[in-house]
């Protein structure tokens, strides 16, 4: 697991406005092509990981896709070559160095509908994804310890 990428994420996260975070997509139907999302659309965890320059630098990134269906393709670039992600869980994985449980914890919307007090649905924002983060992180280095 690489925890320090995960965290540099949850701090992302943490400036993120609530307004602009939709765990469910990649990004919104309204986004025009800029890299830093600065159009106002909404993205999810890991849609606003290809704004920052640490995850653009290893290869992440968002581009308009050429097939009207899917308005976005994930780019990564992997030690065997770059190619096109459709599963935000598989560059998950490349990215953070976890695997597919630990990749749909954090980023699966499902994962979070219901709020763990009350058992009620809940409308997920970015703080949530980033303290969930920074839960498995901590769980991770304690059990490393």
């Amino acid at each position: 697991m690489n925890t320090r990428r995960l965290l540099a994420l949850a701090n992302k996260l943490d400036t993120v406005p609530r307004k602009q975070f939709n765990i469910c997509k990649w990004v919104g139907h309204d986004w025009k092509g800029k890299p830093d999302l600065s159009c106002g659309t909404v993205a999810c965890a890991m849609g606003w990981a290809t704004t920052m320059p640490l995850f653009r630098k290893l290869g992440l990134r968002l581009d308009l896709a050429p097939d009207p269906a899917v308005w976005a393709d994930v780019v990564i670039k992997t030690k065997s070559g770059v190619y096109v992600a459709r599963d935000g869980y598989e560059s998950a994985r490349t990215l953070f160095d976890i695997d597919d449980d630990t990749a749909t914890s954090l980023f699966s919307g499902s994962e979070y509908r219901r709020d763990e007090r009350t058992g009620e649905v809940d409308k997920v924002t970015p703080k949530r994804v980033a303290k969930k983060i920074r839960k498995v992180v901590a769980e991770y280095k304690r059990k490393r310890a």
